[in-house]
């Protein structure tokens, strides 16, 4: 609405409440105006006439006698007008009079009429399913329609529980558990921890063989899955070491080999961020008829810049959750012939501080990329995928579980966080990958499933109080958003 002087828009607006209310039991809307008061603008359109209707005209069905008196007070303020509306029922077989009072403030800016704020009166201890409730509701909706009908702006909309506990639970780093990050990292992640939990650990626990067994391991080439593999090998089990580059590959095989004395240690090339060959490698392993007990989900990357696949997915998504995902459900069969087939998964500590975006693993969204962030989405999604796993193939035979290795000092962390090593007193490759050596060599999980480990122990996905857990319907989200993915490649 525009206005060629400061009370003609004032003037205006008690034009607009009364032909809006007419018809209805609105006595003094046009009160303070004289009948033939000159306007210079015609009424606005009443766009929210319907709605204040079906608003007031369910309320007759409830009470015996109702009122509703809206006063207008243009001289409230210099560039304010105050609309009181006053509202007076009497419910049905009680016959006592119920009283809301509101007062609703515009504003003239500029050229443009907005909404201030609306004060109530004599709603406190209102409830929703009470008389007074009902009519509070009805009134509400019609003074938002009233609102809508009169202003140039509209006034902020009012947040619904779910897009209260949605602002409140939002994705991303949490203070709470940063914080409890940065403690347990100073105090049990890094290599003070690892000597700490290693002395109550029994020495004899891995004297046992695995001989027989099959383990196939991703990332092996470096790190903690080449520490796996070599520990594995040692204690004379069967070793297929997935890597995406053969030369590194070849090397990696080559020298567990002679340190180990076992030649049955194998390399499979699979660059596992790529979904057709994850799919052309467990086809033909599955047809192949072998068995396998182990696979280990340990492969990834962390990158600070936002890269995709060849694919069309974000880099650090398809080398964690995509590989997870898809080389677990496909290897299904395989290991579904295997009594007693353990899925393990590498997560990371780094997971802990973020609540993960359900609808945004890839980074899609316009914001700046934090290589950071999308790792610790990836890591809490695979802690999600055990869970889900657990829970959807617990009658298999399967026992799926991850584990974390702490603050660890291995070539990925190296290359993406070179502080790490100056400031943090990491672990050494082979005490991050501990864990994972004695849940491959001692069966020690065999009877757990859905879990985490972290230094031969259980450990919580989440620290207290910290509104990093995901509610099922957005964890429902991730699973759903990864099954889409597997159809795409049947």
């Amino acid at each position: 609405m525009t206005t060629s002087n400061e009370h003609d828009w004032k003037l205006s607006l008690a034009v607009d409440v009364k032909e809006i209310y007419n018809g209805n039991p609105c006595e003094q809307a046009y009160h303070h105006f004289t009948e033939d008061a000159v306007f210079q603008d015609p009424p606005t359109k009443c766009i929210g006439l319907g709605e204040i209707k079906s608003s007031f005209n369910s309320l007759p069905k409830l009470f015996d006698y109702g009122l509703v008196n809206y006063t207008i007070f243009p001289d409230f303020a210099e560039d304010t007008i105050k609309i009181e509306m006053v509202t007076r029922y009497t419910p049905k077989l009680i016959h006592k009079d119920i009283i809301l009072d509101s007062h609703l403030f515009l504003k003239l800016r500029g050229d443009k009429v907005c909404y201030m704020e609306e004060k109530w009166h004599g709603q406190d201890n209102t409830k929703e399913d009470s008389w007074a409730g009902k009519i509070l509701q009805a009134i509400r909706r019609g003074n938002a329609a009233l609102v809508h009908a009169l202003v140039s702006e509209e006034p902020p909309k009012k947040e619904d529980k779910k897009e209260a506990e949605q602002k409140e639970h939002k994705p991303g780093y949490k203070l709470p558990a940063v914080l409890g990050f940065e403690a347990m990292g100073l105090t049990i992640y890094n290599r003070f921890g690892f000597w700490k939990h290693s002395r109550e650990w029994d020495p004899k626990e891995l004297d046992v063989s695995c001989y027989g067994k099959t383990y196939m391991i991703t990332g092996a080439n470096s790190g903690l899955g080449y520490e796996a593999s070599k520990a594995v090998a040692e204690h004379k089990g069967t070793v297929i070491m997935i890597c995406r580059n053969r030369e590194k590959g070849e090397k990696a095989r080559d020298q567990i080999i002679k340190e180990t004395g076992n030649d049955n240690v194998e390399l499979q090339i699979v660059d596992v961020a790529r979904p057709q060959q994850i799919r052309a490698f467990t086809t033909e392993f599955v047809n192949s008829g072998r068995k396998l007990d182990y696979l280990v989900n340990n492969a990834g990357c962390l990158v600070h810049e936002r890269m995709e696949t060849e694919e069309g997915y974000e880099l650090t998504f398809a080398s964690h959750s995509i590989h997870a995902y898809l080389m677990t459900e496909w290897l299904l069969p395989a290991l579904e012939r295997t009594p007693g087939a353990c899925v393990l998964t590498t997560v990371s500590g780094g997971a802990y501080p973020v609540r993960v975006d359900a609808d945004d693993l890839e980074f899609k969204k316009p914001s700046s990329y934090d290589g950071y962030k999308s790792y610790a989405y990836q890591k809490r999604a695979q802690i999600y995928l055990t869970e889900h796993w657990a829970q959807k193939y617990g009658d298999k035979g399967i026992t799926f579980n991850a584990w974390h290795p702490g603050w660890a000092a291995t070539p990925g962390v190296a290359m993406a966080m070179p502080k790490f090593f100056l400031l943090l007193a990491p672990r050494s490759q082979s005490q991050g990958a501990d864990t994972l050596c004695w849940l491959c060599i001692t069966d020690a999980a065999k009877n757990v499933s859905g879990k985490i480990f972290f230094d031969r122990k259980l450990e919580t996905p989440d620290f207290k109080y910290a509104d990093t857990q995901s509610t099922e319907e957005e964890k429902q989200r991730i699973f759903d958003y990864m099954q889409a993915i597997k159809n795409k490649y049947q």
